[in-house]
């Protein structure tokens, strides 16, 4: 005999269900949709979705690979360089170098590019099959991809240049603790402050006496600061420096004036590495083209979430819903945590991990809902069916995620790049599927049970089959 569901218990569960329905509306609208609002105090809100980040393949940018580079640059008797291939014993040594320093080449890149504004660039070691070591880099929303190159490219030695002596090295990038861009009122310009060791200050004394007490003119009395063989600048020399901190002065006014005196307190903080690099590998990737492409993904993943989810209504009727629901309230937790957590960053490969996330989420609904029909078969009320239907899908549904997530981690710490991206996405989505579907289905179905426990056609179950609360 059936028991009917409660009167009192119906009106409520409507209710809810209702609020619900206009909760996942309402953020529906937030999580894809960016509007302008405000007159006088004009503001602009970005969705849930535009606030992910988006990788290179997808925004567009700059990738490129760099490798060690055994060749070394020298000066002839007047001072002009070239570059020349290093010997044996060189090679070796450069090699041991790139072993300890490897780490630190990184970092400094890392800070050239964020000090550049390049805040979303990212920076990794690679080893190739034959075990030669590599950096990656990746620059994402580049709008002028050959200065990003530029930047990338200035990454030999830092060396300083005597006018009197200009095939000998005064002081190297090694030597700058830091260097920074500071305003200075009396001239009304920018100057870079920079801050050097004790063996820099002793070299730097020793350096600038001598061209004080030269016979040069006091424009010939030029300190040059190199970059891999080029002049980046050229500070003239009035006093004798016997101090750590020193200035470089110019006519840098305005905002040219101060990205001039900005990129040149940049190179001098993260100019010098212990290796050279040569670029390969360098590619370059619009943005029009990575729009293009995350256009059609999401037209691909939509059009094939409107189709699992018609197809789920059809075939589980009621209980399909229900899973339509949680569906829809997993996309919204996913996507909103893709904006919010730092390590995120979306991929063509990132997107192909949400949607197998998203299938496998469908995936645990079907085993929830098939053993929910077979405790069903059995004739056990509504309340118990779905405890032991839960009971025996849990196991499964966790044990075939948990091997997602290893699997996931294991890509990530091994991978690079957009593999990095894919293993995170799934990572990600796979924590958010195991939520909606142990717990918000579970919910929801508690929920449609409190408004009708009596049509048996309504949850999918076969003539003979009954649901009783």
């Amino acid at each position: 005999m059936k028991n009917k569901v409660s009167k009192s218990r119906k009106p409520g569960a409507i209710v809810t269900l209702t609020i619900l329905c206009l909760l996942i509306a309402f953020c529906g609208v937030f999580t894809f949709v960016s509007f302008s609002y405000g007159d006088n105090d004009y503001k602009e809100y970005v969705s849930v979705v535009g606030a992910i980040k988006l990788g290179i393949d997808l925004k567009g940018g700059v990738y490129v690979v760099m490798e060690p580079s055994y060749t070394k640059m020298v000066k002839d008797s007047e001072g002009n360089s070239s570059e020349v291939a290093m010997t044996e014993e060189e090679i070796a040594e450069t090699d041991a170098t790139l072993d300890e320093s490897m780490d630190a080449i990184v970092l400094a890149l890392t800070n050239r590019l964020t000090a550049k504004g390049y805040t979303e660039a990212t920076v990794q070691q690679q080893i190739s099959i034959d075990g030669k070591k590599k950096i990656r880099i990746e620059i994402p929303d580049v709008d002028d991809p050959s200065e990003a190159l530029e930047i990338i490219g200035q990454q030999a030695t830092l060396e300083f240049y005597s006018a009197l002596e200009p095939t000998k090295v005064v002081m190297t990038g090694e030597n700058i603790e830091k260097a920074f861009v500071t305003y200075d009122t009396e001239t009304s310009s920018y100057v870079v402050a920079i801050t050097v060791d004790d063996a820099g200050k002793k070299a730097f004394q020793k350096a600038t006496a001598a061209l004080v007490n030269s016979s040069l003119s006091a424009e010939e009395k030029v300190i040059s600061i190199e970059l891999d063989g080029e002049v980046i600048s050229s500070p003239t020399v009035s006093t004798t420096i016997n101090q750590n901190n020193m200035q470089i002065t110019g006519n840098w006014t305005g905002e040219e004036g101060f990205e001039y005196a900005q990129n040149l307190a940049m190179l001098l903080t993260s100019g010098s590495l212990p290796v050279r690099f040569a670029a390969v590998e360098p590619r370059t990737m619009s943005a029009t083209l990575g729009e293009n492409a995350l256009q059609m993904s999401l037209l691909a993943g939509a059009i094939g979430l409107a189709l699992v989810m018609v197809f789920m209504a059809i075939y589980y009727k009621g209980l399909g819903v229900v899973a339509d629901i949680a569906l829809l309230i997993y996309i919204i937790l996913l996507l909103f945590l893709m904006s919010q957590i730092p390590l995120v960053q979306l991929t063509l490969p990132g997107i192909a991990g949400i949607i197998l996330s998203i299938g496998m989420a469908v995936d645990a609904n079907v085993v929830i809902f098939e053993r929910i029909r077979d405790e069903a078969k059995k004739g056990k009320s509504a309340p118990k069916a779905v405890q032991d239907g839960f009971k025996r899908a849990t196991a499964a549904i966790v044990d075939a995620n948990i091997t997602t997530i290893i699997a996931a981690v294991v890509l990530f710490f091994l991978g690079t790049g957009t593999i990095q991206g894919f293993a995170t996405t799934l990572f990600l989505g796979i924590v958010v599927s195991m939520f909606t579907a142990l717990l918000v289905t579970r919910w929801l179905i508690q929920l449609f049970l409190k408004i009708n426990d009596t049509n048996k056609k309504f949850y999918g179950l076969k003539e003979g089959e009954e649901i009783n609360a």
